[in-house]
């Protein structure tokens, strides 16, 4: 039977640490005892605000944060009062005083009192998002939208544009603008609108693409042409290239017979046509390589070069390797670091990971799993000590130790103790944090400002009055799963199965290993498997079976915890109590006994409560299922 496996996964727009916290297991006894939390005693008294009991919060912008409750979202100011309530499928950042929100399959905008100021009655069409890498947002006091399968041009105060209906590139649906002007067609012929829905340059063309750099290309007659904004001709297009792209920086990348160079904006080839790979210029620069194995160098616009070709390239998703404020970051020999614009190494080629982007004065970097921090001369301020870091915001980095976050600031000094299971950026002046009681928002200094109204809070009791512990709740014969405890050889390495991705426990694998060569009774589970626990988020448990003959994982799970109300019913809407992640076994038998929540597979089976499971040849087979517990009020 296949087993299921439970990934607890939250989509974050602005960012958030995960912790690794493992839920406490529950007591063996018939009865579980949560204790009311004890008050944070640096709050002082009158002096916090009190917010609801929220799923999840983000940061500040504007005044204003963030929400979440029952996949639904709203705002708070920083009071704690919902100024925007709860109640919006999608609710995206500011532009110019408007964001945009979803209800339902309709969209609109709302100002930062509530007020729909864009009625939500457009039609909502994640294509379009998908390919502008973002919703829709007020550029200009103007946003573009379908409608009943039209594009429409909206104003900032929700009033439609009165214009001709034309047809737009890429989609039907919406005007896509760059740099003021949207392409759109008429009869067959393209053409150029503002902002404001005046048509500045008549539709003409056969063809038009977007304005970049302050030129598009448009052919016209089998002439393909670079226009400016007022429609003049600025060159024409030397036909001997098979491929012009957009303008960065001042140049455009040509293409011919698979080489590439660049052009100015008078259609002048500037740098000869010679690269076998190249990127855009940025900051006077481009990365180039002339050929298909060779290394990576640098040249300026006049082709010289600056950067001998003695380096890899660091891609991250979405990014081009540019120079950014200064810096680039390169690889030599899978080593990381950063150079300057005259190729000098300013952070030496020694990290696995490195952010060429300094936020107040420092880098994050990270070698051997431990993440710190460097400065523009290279100098490594913070020590590679820690689990996770974020970037530095407001003079502050959130810090991960022990499963732990806090922060550091720019001297590496711990600021604020590392004792919260999650955390966001400091963004005006205040950062959300989570504790073992919920959300709450500090200052610089690590005070509360604004905390969560008490849950309450109840008492776990078995279904069963007098209910035996976890494993005597399954009508299993236990004598009949006993196996002898392994005498053999015992691995020296580890062997993650192929499918196994989960990182921050393979630390864990090696050091069970360790456990079992030094000492035989730590090989806990069916005689010859040790089973390894790591915390994968909050609520959430991986176990991963390792055979210590091979030293390979066999089969893992994925366990959550799950909230019930006092009569052992689903409470995901108030979050009452977490039930589960309790894990129990013997090492002479091959039965492990589960509480909590394994998900549900495409069969059905999974769900909440106690399962009881038998190991057979390394993997978990599935035996019984025990229904979840009843709860009573303190």
């Amino acid at each position: 039977m296949k087993k299921t496996t439970l990934f607890l996964s939250l989509a974050i727009l602005f960012g958030s640490a995960a912790c690794d916290k493992q839920q406490t297991p529950s007591n063996s006894s018939n009865t579980t005892t949560i204790s009311t939390p004890q008050t944070d005693t640096r709050q002082p008294e009158n002096a916090v605000a009190i917010m609801k009991n929220y799923h999840f919060v983000y940061s500040f912008q504007d005044g204003l944060a963030k929400v979440q409750k029952n996949e639904q979202y709203g705002l708070i100011d920083k009071n704690g009062k919902e100024v925007v309530a709860v109640q919006y499928d999608e609710l995206y950042p500011f532009h110019e005083g408007l964001a945009f929100v979803k209800k339902g399959e309709r969209v609109g905008f709302i100002d930062k009192t509530g007020k729909e100021v864009v009625p939500i009655q457009y039609d909502d069409d994640e294509d379009y998002y998908m390919e502008l890498s973002h919703p829709p947002f007020f550029a200009n006091k103007i946003v573009s939208l379908n409608k009943n399968g039209k594009a429409v041009l909206v104003d900032n105060t929700g009033k439609e544009l009165n214009l001709k209906q034309y047809e737009t590139p890429y989609s039907p649906y919406y005007y896509w603008f760059s740099e003021g002007l949207a392409a759109v067609q008429q009869n067959g012929k393209w053409g150029f609108i503002d902002t404001t829905g005046k048509e500045v340059i008549a539709p003409q063309y056969d063809s038009a693409d977007s304005f970049n750099n302050g030129l598009a290309q448009v052919e016209q007659n089998g002439q393909s042409v670079f226009i400016d904004k007022t429609g003049k001709a600025v060159f024409s297009v030397p036909q001997h290239y098979d491929y012009i792209y957009p303008f960065s920086d001042g140049l455009a990348k040509v293409e011919k017979n698979g080489k590439l160079g660049f052009m100015d904006k008078t259609g002048k080839e500037v740098i000869p046509v010679q690269y076998y790979s190249a990127y855009e210029f940025s900051e006077g620069l481009a990365f180039v390589k002339k050929e298909e194995n060779g290394k990576w160098g640098v040249i300026d616009k006049t082709g010289q070069e600056v950067v001998p070709y003695q380096y890899d390239i660091y891609f991250m998703e979405s990014e081009n390797p540019t120079f950014k404020n200064g810096f680039a970051r390169v690889m030599k020999n899978d080593k990381h670091g950063l150079i300057d614009k005259t190729g000098r190494e300013v952070v030496p080629l020694q990290y696995d990971t490195i952010l060429w982007k300094f936020n107040d004065g420092l880098a994050r970097v990270e070698k051997d799993g431990k993440y710190g921090f460097v400065d523009t001369t290279g100098r490594e301020v913070v020590l590679t000590q820690y689990q996770f870091a974020h970037d530095f915001s407001e003079g502050l980095a959130a810090v991960e130790k022990e499963n732990k976050y806090g922060f550091i600031d720019t001297t590496g000094k711990e600021v604020i103790p590392c004792e919260y299971n999650e955390t966001h950026d400091f963004s005006e002046g205040l950062a959300a944090v989570k504790t073992d009681d919920g959300w709450q928002f500090i200052d610089k200094t690590g005070k509360v400002v604004i905390s969560a109204e008490p849950n309450k809070f109840y008492q776990a009791e078995p279904a069963i009055k007098n209910a035996p512990p976890l494993p005597q709740r399954f009508s299993i014969d236990n004598k009949q799963y006993s196996v002898p405890l392994y005498t053999g050889e015992i691995a020296s390495k580890l062997a993650l199965a192929p499918d196994f991705d989960d990182w921050k426990l393979e630390e864990n694998l090696q050091e069970a290993l360790q456990e079992a060569q030094t000492n035989r009774q730590n090989i806990n589970f069916a005689g010859q498997y040790m089973l390894v626990q790591s915390g994968c988020g909050t609520g959430c448990l991986v176990v991963a079976v390792l055979d210590i003959k091979t030293g390979k994982i066999t089969d893992s799970l994925y366990v959550s915890g799950y909230p019930v109300d006092k009569d052992g019913k689903d409470a995901s809407d108030e979050f009452l109590f977490w039930v589960g992640n309790e894990i129990s076994h013997q090492k002479d038998s091959r039965l492990l006994f589960v509480e909590g929540d394994l998900g549900e597979d495409e069969n059905g089976f999974g769900g909440t409560g106690s399962f009881a499971f038998e190991l057979k040849d390394g993997k978990l087979q599935f035996l019984q299922h025990s229904p979840m517990v009843q709860m009573s009020e303190l």
